[in-house]
Order: structure tokens, then sequence, then C-alpha cells
């Protein structure tokens, strides 16, 4: 799995995907920001993105996906032309910044799934866990509670990860939106300021959010508990 993108957003989802046991190599343009390195930790290869030679580098030849996260939608398309066309790569993954490319991003340009930046909480959510079925979402608010809450400021140290976040039983974080992503996240992601996080929670259950998150969560469903 080959992951491109320029700063924290790449090399977050790289740690990310590498955690939960795939073989990632993080392709970035220059020094990244975060350097991930040890075992079981993505690989970071600093070298340009839109040269097939670096592609080949990171493995495009035996990747099995490739997602590509720059916040330049022309340079997206065109490692995502590369991936298919020069390595056929069998899954391509981009991210759209820019609602009016949408049209460009298709099979036509190696594109097999766009991630829009700038689409809603819950499509993202949906998109995340399969494209489960609007109706299916409903019935799950019937019976449990959906809030959305965003990470408020606070010194870098005091970013938690999600195990030692302390949610009680019955509470659980379902994604986490970061930089207009979807994630879904294991016990040993970490927050940062900004991220938008969808906790899935029993009628009733109630949660410090202000304390936990530095900010109020809004109920999506079901009742705020």
């Amino acid at each position: 799995m080959i992951v491109v993108g320029a700063g924290r957003l790449g090399a977050d989802l790289a740690a990310e995907l590498a955690a939960a046991g795939n073989e990632v190599t993080h392709v970035e343009s220059g020094p990244p920001d975060q350097p991930v390195g040890g075992a079981g930790s993505a690989r970071t290869l600093a070298a340009d993105p839109l040269d097939p030679a670096t592609l080949e580098e990171a493995g495009a030849l035996r990747a099995d996906v490739l997602v590509v996260c720059t916040s330049a939608d022309h340079d997206n398309l065109a490692v995502a032309v590369l991936a298919k066309r020069r390595f056929d790569v069998p899954r391509v993954v981009v991210l759209l910044n820019e609602a009016g490319n949408s049209w460009l991003f298709d099979e036509t340009w190696g594109v097999d799934a766009a991630v829009s930046a700038s689409a809603s909480l819950m499509a993202l959510v949906e998109e995340a866990t399969g494209g489960a079925r609007r109706a299916s979402l409903d019935l799950l608010t019937d019976r449990l509670n959906l809030l959305e809450a965003t990470v408020g400021p606070r010194s870098p140290e005091a970013y938690a990860t999600l195990a030692e976040l302390g949610l009680p039983a019955g509470a659980v974080v379902a994604a986490v939106v970061r930089a207009g992503v979807a994630l879904v996240p294991g016990a040993s992601f970490r927050l940062a300021e900004g991220d938008q996080v969808l906790i899935v929670a029993e009628p009733g259950r109630t949660l410090d959010l202000d304390t936990l998150f530095g900010a109020q969560a809004e109920g999506a469903g079901g009742g705020a508990p």
C-alpha cells in the first residue's frame, strides 16, 4: 500500500494504515513533517511522486492500493494516472480538494474512488463503513445516540489516544474526520486539534465531552445524552 501526501495528513494516514497491519510506504515530496520509523510502521520516501521512478521505488508494481492526498488536485490526478496506467495499481483512491474538479476524478483518469474534502461528516462515515444505506442509519439512530464533537485547542502533549480517553462502557468512537478525510481509528489513534469525532452511545449515557475533547458535542440522532 502506498500513501502519497505532503505534510501531516499523509504521514498520519500512513501511520494509521501501518498500525492496522498493512505494509505501507509514505511518499513525501520533501522532508516529512512527521517522519515515521521503527518496527511495524510506514516507510517514508522523500522524493517527487510525479516521477515514475519514485512510485516504482515505493513499490507501485506490487501495491494493491495507492492513496494520494496532496493539497493540489492536479498533482493528485497526475499521480493517479501514473499509478493506474504505468503500474496498473488495482485500486487508486484520491482526495478531491475542489468540488468543481469532480468531473475529472473518474476511471478515465485512473481514479477508482474520490473522497471530497468538503463532504459532510455523515457521508464520509457511510463511505468509510462500506456505503451503509441511509435507512439503516436512521434505524440505528432510533436506538442509539450519535454525537459529533470537534477537538478543541490544548497543549500538544495533552492530546490523548483513543485508548487513553477513558470512554465509559456503552460509548465508542466510530470515526474521526481529519482534514476532510474519514478515518476508522484504532486504540492507538492520537487525536489532534480540529479533529471531528463521531461517537456512538447507548441512550441515557452521560459523557463529559468538554473534558474529553475541549468542545461540546452535538447530537446527530436519538437525542444527546
